[in-house]
């Protein structure tokens, strides 16, 4: 009524908190009661006398933590060994909301102790935002010779995580340290390590000045999985993984043990088609090998592979994601790898973010969590690249998928690696398929281990590009047999594709 009082009331979704209140430009926020039990703020306007404009803004509800530091790297020592002093990690809560962090679990060879912040009994803390909570990690001591390399977790009740890795070795020196006082020992100044990688990347040599510490580089092989360098020729010495520091006395070679890869258990043996092309507007069906592939294309093409009756298990359009209509095209897809805890929503909004591109971490992250032989608290070797710092997000699913051989990085022209990943960027159509076409072993080599007849694109005739075989694979259906190295395949029959 004019001239009257009115009263609204104000409810952020449940995701979200009042962050401002104004009426007419002026700020009201404060002027508020509440919240009630439902979460909603009660407003009131006296001697309403024309029109007023009221404006809300909300801010993402954000869980989050950061650790500091990242990694610990505690060296490599000898039997009989006095203990590491132990390591301060400090936890930070980097989002807007309180959390409860739960005290980790320690990985198989150290210690974790609470050291301040007021952990409570049970080993877990509320951090307000920007609080900071702090515990300890320690090798054990008298450990067996071995290398002890893990990640350790740092997970909150309300589901968000952060992880540290850690390494330590204990080792007897394969290169001993000759006796100085002997007057027939002859000490060498500088020492080399070489490397023989038995099939993998090549590895360059190192020389260094006696008695230097040397972290083992990490090797890969598409097809294979790394199992470790070996002081022996033999392969039954470990040195240890790529990350492992040695202490070179002397001249030492190392030699790369590798084993075929096996294909995740979630996914088909077939070698189905699992993409179809993309139909231009004049009717012409084209791969666009080189185009981004979006997040809601990877779920689809990630979707076609799920063995039928685990796909069947978890099937629903019912994804929980805001931006993901239940009629949308790849709204089954997305749900139902939702449903597996294959793809998550965006930390800062919980959307999925369909149309946007995929990067190349993400794709990884994906097809990981569906291997169940990873496991997030271990560590499978330092990664070969540059270019992804010791606390991104995906760190762990790069190492396991590294090493299972479905990542080697960017290559240069002559196909040397340049010891570049870049996670963040975006990923082609191209790339896709073979990091896919990798982690399934589908692993054709030449055009004479395909057969005539098959499906062929418009945009995919050029038989020097790198990707040529890579999407032949990947577009056609065909039974196979493996070759004499028992990774590669050559076609054996083509098969009807399946359609979409």
């Amino acid at each position: 009524m004019r001239g009257g009082s009115a009263s609204f009331d104000i409810k952020p979704e449940d995701d979200f908190e009042l962050d401002k209140v104004t009426l007419d430009g002026v700020d009201v926020t404060e002027q508020a009661t509440g919240p009630d039990r439902l979460g909603a703020y009660a407003y009131s306007v006296e001697k309403v006398s024309a029109d007023h404009t009221v404006v809300a803004t909300f801010k993402q509800k954000t869980y989050t933590i950061s650790v500091d530091p990242g990694s610990i790297d505690f060296g490599t020592l000898e039997p009989g060994y006095k203990q590491p002093e132990a390591v301060n990690v400090t936890v930070t809560n980097t989002g807007n909301q309180t959390v409860t962090v739960v005290l980790p679990t320690a990985v198989s060879g150290y210690v974790i102790d609470g050291f301040s912040g007021g952990w409570e009994d049970g080993g877990s803390f509320e951090l307000k935002p920007g609080g900071i909570a702090v515990f300890s990690v320690q090798p054990v001591a008298d450990l067996d010779v071995g290398s002890y390399n893990g990640t350790i977790k740092v997970d909150t009740q309300e589901g968000t995580s952060a992880q540290v890795s850690v390494a330590f070795a204990v080792k007897k020196h394969s290169t001993p340290d000759p006796d100085p006082g002997d007057g027939g020992t002859v000490v060498p100044s500088k020492v080399k390590l070489t490397y023989v990688e038995n099939g993998g990347s090549p590895v360059a040599d190192v020389t260094v000045p006696r008695g230097t510490s040397v972290a083992l580089a990490t090797p890969v092989r598409e097809g294979y999985t790394f199992e470790g360098w070996f002081f022996d020729s033999g392969l039954t010495e470990p040195a240890g993984m790529g990350g492992t520091r040695i202490t070179l006395y002397a001249n030492t070679t190392v030699y790369a043990k590798w084993s075929s890869s096996e294909a995740p258990g979630s996914f088909v043996t077939d070698h189905i088609n699992y993409i179809m092309g993309c139909e231009t507007e004049d009717g012409e069906r084209l791969i666009a090998p080189l185009s981004d592939v979006t997040r809601a294309e990877v779920a689809t093409m990630v979707f076609r592979l799920l063995k039928p009756e685990l796909r069947d298990e978890h099937l629903t359009d019912e994804s929980g994601f805001a931006d993901v209509p239940a009629d949308a095209w790849y709204a089954e897809p997305v749900a139902t790898l939702a449903a597996m805890g294959a793809v998550k929503g965006y930390p800062q909004d919980g959307l999925f973010h369909p149309d946007d591109p995929i990067t190349r971490a993400e794709l990884v992250t994906i097809v990981t969590r569906l291997d169940e032989r990873f496991d997030e608290g271990e560590w499978y070797g330092d990664l070969p690249f540059d270019d992804v710092p010791a606390d991104h997000w995906a760190l762990s699913v790069l190492s396991f998928a590294v090493n299972r051989g479905w990542l080697s990085g960017d290559t240069y022209d002559d196909g040397a690696l340049t010891g570049s990943f870049r996670p963040d960027d975006s990923i082609t159509r191209a790339e896709t398929m073979a990091v896919l076409n990798r982690m399934l072993g589908r692993l054709p080599e030449s055009e004479g281990d395909l057969l005539p007849g098959r499906i062929e694109w418009p945009d995919n005739r050029d038989e020097d590009a790198w990707y040529w075989i890579v999407v032949e694979e990947a577009t056609n259906n065909h039974d196979r047999a493996l070759k004499a190295d028992g990774v590669h395949e050559r076609w054996t029959r083509l098969l009807e594709n399946v359609a979409e």
